[in-house]
């Protein structure tokens, strides 16, 4: 049965729009990104079936002629998950939903301060992810999920899309 948990996911986000830049692979991701990095919590509603919460960032540098850009994305998504088998020390589940993206373009280097934030603009995705979740040290588990973000932005922000590949590995605390 699934259980009520609060966690932290660290991984890459991959969007499609990226993948010419070195290296640029979901596993070691793109060289002027950070990791992507997510609190989340999961709320048991019936049977197997849990409510999903997060919230995320990941940022990019743009190297221009002009002097370096970054793009900040904070996702806020909500979803429902389906443990897909239950009742087991390693188990498999899917998550889908959608979520709201607020995306800052600015001057500078993300790894120093900006001195300058854009006003942020709103979009939003839609997420399809699938695990597995192990408990080696109950109340304590580890997950490693993979999935396909649509990311979808009103205006152009550096490339523009910023949909693709997200995989991230995670530890939670059950209760």
């Amino acid at each position: 049965m699934a259980q009520n948990r609060i966690g932290l996911s660290y991984g890459q986000w991959q969007p499609n729009s990226l993948e010419t830049e070195e290296p640029a692979s979901v596993f070691s991701g793109t060289a002027d990104s950070t990791p992507y990095l997510a609190l989340h919590a999961d709320w048991h509603v019936f049977a197997e079936i849990s409510l999903h919460t997060s919230a995320g960032y990941w940022s990019h540098l743009f190297r221009k002629r002009g002097g370096p850009e970054t793009i900040t994305i904070l996702p806020f998504e909500v979803g429902l998950e389906h443990e897909l088998v239950a009742h087991s020390p390693i188990t498999p589940y899917a998550i889908y939903g959608a979520g709201l993206l607020l995306a800052s373009f600015h001057s500078g280097n993300f790894t120093k301060l900006p001195r300058k934030f854009a006003r942020p603009t709103a979009g939003f995705d839609i997420f399809l992810v699938t695990g597995i979740r192990f408990m080696p040290l109950a109340p304590l588990g580890g997950e490693l999920n993979f999935g396909y973000v649509v990311a979808v932005l009103p205006k152009k922000l550096g490339v523009g899309d910023y949909s693709g590949l997200r995989a991230t590995v995670g530890i939670f605390v059950e209760f």
